[in-house]
């Protein structure tokens, strides 16, 4: 419907963009609330350095979502790729298993996930009292994905529509 409207590829995905950044941040925020009442969760001394993180991890996985959606035929085509696409960068990059202890060949492949760019900076926040200058390193890698992404995202829509 909205490829039928008057609306650009760029305001489409700007749009679903924006929202779910905002969502994810939410998500997240909570989450780490819950964490802090109930475990006593610490979130290091700079609450900017963690929103820093918090934003960049949500901009670079809604741009990787957006652009993933742009390739599906169906809604559960959709849920099939993006199901794929998480349990295998989840596992590369270190949600499951921790890097270090990884094959060399392995632990350099995870490099190229968003996981492991977001553990880095949350784990040095938390864990390491990192500062935001800190963390700046990841925050751009994680922004720099979400950019490159929804490029990827506007482009592919905007091929569709020709």
């Amino acid at each position: 419907r909205m490829l039928v409207s008057r609306l650009t590829a760029t305001h489409i995905v700007v749009g679903k963009l924006l929202t779910y950044v905002v969502v994810s941040m939410a998500q997240l925020s909570l989450m780490f609330a819950v964490g802090h009442v109930v475990f006593d969760l610490r979130f290091g001394r700079s609450p900017v350095a963690f929103y820093w993180i918090a934003a960049a991890l949500g901009f670079a996985v809604t741009g990787i979502a957006l652009w993933l959606a742009s390739f599906a035929k169906s809604v559960s085509h959709g849920a099939a790729l993006a199901t794929l696409f998480i349990i295998t960068t989840s596992a590369v990059g270190g949600a499951f298993i921790p890097v270090d202890s990884m094959p060399t060949a392995l632990a350099v492949i995870a490099r190229v996930t968003v996981q492991y760019w977001a553990i880095s900076g949350l784990q040095d926040v938390i864990v390491q009292d990192a500062s935001f200058r800190d963390v700046a390193m990841q925050g751009l890698v994680l922004s720099l994905v979400g950019a490159i992404a929804t490029m990827g995202a506007v482009r592919r829509l905007q091929m569709l529509e020709m």
